[in-house]
């Protein structure tokens, strides 16, 4: 059988001054997972734009991942390898939410989870028989016997490897697009799959790409313990963050074996201070009475966790008081590591679909303008209260407090007071620094500096 060559590639964002910061450098998953699916007469390479530009190689096949903060710069790839005939297949959340558009830029797309498509891809590649779109119809993928991602492929100077352990979101929030791309059922790999993999990584450090790695029910927070007990058992010592919901919190067992099984932090989505724009705008009523008591991060910190807390403004709801509220928010309940955003419609989102039949999006030069759609830095729509220029104003006001110099030392080493750990204070100083660096690069949205 003829031996072949597979080049996957990682874009970087057009707009450079994201990715180039270690708070977002987690090793591309989803390659790694393609790689593992591609038969063992293929050789695989992953081309990742976190260090360095991706260039022309002579292969037989190139796929791309594609994030929609990325897509300008992963259409200018594809054209690259298709100027010298080397077909391309676009895939990730992206080229699923909008594949009539990603279509004119690819061979073929792979919508969706590609654990059951991929090999049929190449199948049809190898025969000459590449079709257009690949899709797959039937019941979403069990986790029971998805492969092991490809981690050896991953560029070493990546500090954090990434490791998933379920999919799928049953709170399909307006403005999330999870629950479009994995669906609503929260599928669990099998827990000595997850401390196998654990244990082939090089890295000391893991972060946890779920969405919820505790879960939503008594079955997912016992499967969540076991493998903390499992980390413990097996004596694998990594240093881990993982996402979960702010009730977490109110487990204390949850937290002691977090705890004991290296975790460093949790990323919570707090969202908002203002508990009327959680129940009314963003349907997270969950968070509500979380915020209002606000005694749940000192819970975390009891522990020795540190807490990253996540905000989103530009919410019809929010005042011009919003940016100091979380200012405040931050300080009095000592988030460790703060990250706020804009609110971005996401194509594929509930978020999305409102705003074009209320014909409120402003951005739509696509794809040039898809590079606008990241993680907010740029005010997307004009809100009941405030047009997009006062939301971008205040915004960097707000950055320029929560990010100074003293704010962020006082953080870090409040983080040691309660954690009596330099890790934990390191780990808290250095997410400080790396978020700030990203805010502070809002000026190659902008046009402005901060």
């Amino acid at each position: 059988m003829n031996h072949r060559k597979l080049i996957l590639v990682n874009p970087r964002q057009l707009f450079e001054g994201f990715a180039s910061y270690s708070v977002t450098r987690y090793s591309p998953l989803s390659l790694g997972y393609i790689a593992a699916l591609t038969p063992d007469h293929w050789t695989c390479e992953i081309m990742d734009e976190s260090f360095e530009d991706a260039t022309f190689k002579p292969c037989d096949l190139v796929g791309i991942t594609v994030m929609t903060p990325q897509a300008p710069r992963a259409y200018e790839i594809a054209r690259l390898y298709r100027k010298h005939k080397v077909p391309v297949i676009l895939g990730g959340i992206h080229p699923s939410m909008a594949t009539e558009e990603a279509l004119q830029y690819a061979d073929a797309v792979v919508a969706g989870e590609a654990d059951n498509i991929w090999p049929q891809v190449i199948q049809d590649f190898e025969n000459g028989n590449l079709k257009k779109i690949y899709r797959d119809e039937g019941e979403l993928v069990s986790l029971d016997t998805i492969v092991t991602p490809s981690h050896h492929l991953f560029d070493a100077r990546y500090q954090w490897a990434s490791v998933l352990t379920t999919r799928g979101c049953p709170m399909n929030c307006e403005f999330c697009s999870v629950t479009a791309f994995n669906g609503f059922k929260y599928r669990m790999r099998p827990v000595e799959a997850v401390l196998d993999e654990l244990a082939l990584v090089k890295q000391k450090f893991i972060f946890f790409a779920d969405d919820n790695l505790v879960g939503y029910s008594k079955v997912h927070v016992g499967r969540f313990i076991e493998i903390c007990k499992g980390m413990i058992d097996r004596k694998i010592k990594k240093y881990w963050i993982a996402q979960t919901s702010v009730n977490v919190a109110d487990n204390e067992g949850v937290l002691y074996y977090t705890k004991r099984a290296g975790c460093i932090a949790l990323f919570l989505g707090i969202e908002s201070p203002d508990e009327n724009v959680l129940a009314h705008n963003m349907s997270k009523n969950v968070n509500v009475k979380y915020v209002k008591k606000n005694d749940f991060i000192q819970k975390i910190h009891d522990h020795g966790i540190a807490v990253v807390g996540s905000f989103i403004v530009g919410n019809d709801l929010d005042t011009r008081e919003i940016f100091d509220k979380i200012y405040d928010y931050v300080d009095s309940s000592h988030v460790d590591i703060p990250t706020i955003s804009f609110l971005v419609p996401f194509p594929g989102t509930k978020l999305e679909k409102r705003l074009l039949e209320e014909d409120r999006l402003n951005y739509r030069d696509f794809p040039k303008d898809w590079g606008y759609y990241n993680i907010g830095n740029r005010a997307m729509v004009d809100t009941e209260n405030m047009d997009r220029a006062e939301l971008n104003k205040n915004m960097k006001r707000v950055i320029s407090r929560l990010f100074s110099k003293p704010a962020m030392l006082k953080r870090a080493l409040y983080a040691f007071l309660y954690s009596h750990s330099p890790l934990t204070f390191a780990v808290t100083l250095k997410g400080n620094i790396s978020y700030r660096n990203r805010h502070f690069h809002a000026s190659y949205f902008t046009g402005e500096e901060l």
